[in-house]
C-alpha cells in the first residue's frame, strides 16, 4: 500500500500562512533580530552555511597565510567542499568514542603551523565541546571555527550557541529548525575578523538575482509542502527510488558538486526571519522536552545509546541520533523502518574519508578515523518532528526493541 503521509527526517519549524501574507511588512531588521537573540556584535548573511564556512576560510586563510584546515572524521560533505573551495587542505581529527566531539589528544598530534583554523562541529543540535579547543589553537596561533549549522538556537550555560569560537556559522537551509530554505550567517568575537569577514565577502560575493528568485519561488513550496502530506512528494518517493537501486549517499543527500552556488543574501526571506525568530525560542522549548521523554524511553527499553547535552548545554534537538552495538543491528532496523514514513533515517552514510568524491580533497595520512568511522556505520536517526505522535513512536520503539532489547 501506497505510504499517504511522510515524517521529515528532521524537526523544521512549519511556516505559518499568516507570515507568508506579512512577509512584506517589515517586523525590524533580521540583522537586528539575530543579534539580539544570540547577544552577539554582528552578523553576516551569506547564500548558505557552506559559504559562510568558504567566507570564514577565506579570511582566516588571508589573516595567517596558512595552508590547511582541521575538520572532525564525522560532518557533512559540504565543509570539506568549503574548505576545497577556499584552497585549504584538509586534515582530519578523529572523534571521541561514541561521541561528535573532537578527539583533543588527536588534536594535538595533527596540529602545526601550516593550520589555519581547528572546526568543531555541533552535530544533532547538540553543543559541541569545545573547552580546550582555543588553548590548542592558540599556541599556533589558529583559530577556531564552530560549524553551528544544525545548532540555532542551543546553549553553552546560560548563553546562546555563538559567542565561543572566533568565528560561528549556522544554516537556515531545508529542513534546519529555522528554515529559509537556504542562507546562512556568520558572527565573529573579534573586531578584526569581523572587518575582513565583511572585506572578503564583498571581494568574493556578487548577486545573482536569478538564483535568489528561484530559492524565493522554492521557499514559497516548501512552506505548503513541509508537511506528512506534501513531504511524501518533495522528500519521501525521491527516498525510496534512491534506496530501491542501493544508493545510500543519494538517499541521504550525501553527495554535492564540488562547484556550490555562492551569491549575496538579500530579499524578502530576511523579512520572514524577522516573523520565524520571534517563534524559536518556543519551538526550540518543546523540541527539547519532547526529546528528553523520548531519550528516557529508549534508554529504558533497549540497548540503544543516545547522544545527548552535556550537563552544561541545551541542545535544540532536531531530532534523535542513535547508537547501536553493531553495523549488523543498526541494519536490520534500517530494513525495517527507513521506507516507512516514520522519519527513521540515517545523518551521513560515511566518515569523510569515506566517501569516494572526497578523497581526493583530503590528506590521504589524514584519513583514518576510526572512531568517526564506528560512528557511522552504527547510527541513526529518529526525527523529533511535532508530527510524530506517541502512538506513531510507540511503533518505532517496538521495532528498536525487536532488534535492540535490553540485556537481562
Amino acid at each position: 500500500m501506497a505510504l499517504l503521509r511522510e515524517l521529515p527526517p528532521t524537526a523544521g519549524m512549519p511556516i505559518e500562512p499568516l507570515e507568508l501574507f506579512n512577509l512584506f511588512f517589515s517586523s525590524g531588521d533580521f540583522s537586528d533580530s539575530i543579534i539580539d537573540f544570540l547577544k552577539v556584535d554582528n552578523v553576516e548573511f551569506f547564500s548558505s552555511a557552506t559559504t559562510a564556512l568558504w567566507i570564514s576560510f577565506e579570511t582566516v586563510k588571508r589573516m595567517t597565510g596558512r595552508t590547511h584546515v582541521i575538520l572532525p572524521g564525522y560532518s557533512c560533505p559540504l565543509v570539506v567542499i568549503a574548505a576545497h573551495a577556499a584552497g585549504l587542505k584538509v586534515r582530519l581529527c578523529d572523534l571521541r568514542p561514541n561521541s561528535f566531539d573532537l578527539d583533543q589528544e588527536h588534536l594535538k598530534e595533527i596540529i602545526d603551523e601550516n593550520v589555519a583554523a581547528i572546526v568543531p562541529t555541533d552535530m544533532a543540535g547538540l553543543p559541541s565541546q569545545i573547552d580546550g579547543l582555543a588553548e590548542i589553537a592558540c599556541v599556533y596561533d589558529s583559530y577556531v571555527i564552530e560549524d553551528a549549522a544544525q545548532a540555532f538556537g542551543a546553549m553553552r550555560g546560560a548563553k546562546r550557541v555563538g559567542r565561543d569560537a572566533d568565528i560561528t556559522v549556522f544554516s537556515f537551509a531545508a529542513g534546519k529548525g529555522m528554515s529559509l530554505l537556504d542562507g546562512g550567517i556568520a558572527t565573529a568575537t573579534n573586531r578584526e575578523l569581523r572587518r575582513l569577514l565583511r572585506t572578503t565577502s564583498a571581494d568574493l560575493l556578487k548577486s545573482n538575482f536569478g538564483l535568489a528568485f528561484l530559492r524565493s519561488l522554492q521557499l514559497l513550496g516548501y512552506s505548503f509542502l513541509y508537511n506528512p502530506i506534501g513531504l511524501k512528494w518533495i522528500y519521501g518517493n525521491d527516498l525510496r527510488k534512491s534506496l530501491s537501486t542501493g544508493d545510500l549517499v543519494h538517499a541521504v543527500g550525501d553527495y554535492f558538486e564540488l562547484e556550490q552556488p555562492h551569491y549575496k543574501f538579500a530579499d524578502w526571506r530576511l523579512n520572514l526571519g524577522t516573523h520565524l525568530i520571534k517563534r524559536l525560542p518556543q519551538f526550540v522549548s518543546e523540541n527539547r522536552r519532547r526529546a528528553r521523554k523520548r531519550v528516557q524511553q529508549i534508554e529504558k527499553q533497549t540497548n540503544l545509546m543516545v547522544l545527548q547535552e552535556s550537563a552544561e548545554t541545551q541542545g535544540n534537538w532536531p531530532f534523535l541520533f542513535l547508537l547501536c552495538d553493531s553495523q549488523k543491528t543498526r541494519n536490520k532496523i534500517m530494513s525495517d523502518l527507513w521506507t516507512a514514513g516514520l522519519g527513521v533515517s540515517r545523518l551521513f552514510i560515511h566518515e569523510l574519508a569515506g566517501y569516494e568524491y572526497l578523497k581526493p580533497l583530503i590528506e590521504s595520512s589524514a584519513q583514518s578515523t576510526p572512531n568517526a568511522r564506528s560512528l557511522a556505520e552504527r547510527s541513526f536517526t529518529i526525527t523529533n518532528t511535532e508530527w510524530l505522535d506517541d502512538e506513531t513512536f510507540k511503533r518505532i520503539l517496538e521495532v528498536l526493541k525487536s532488534y535492540a532489547p535490553v540485556a537481562v
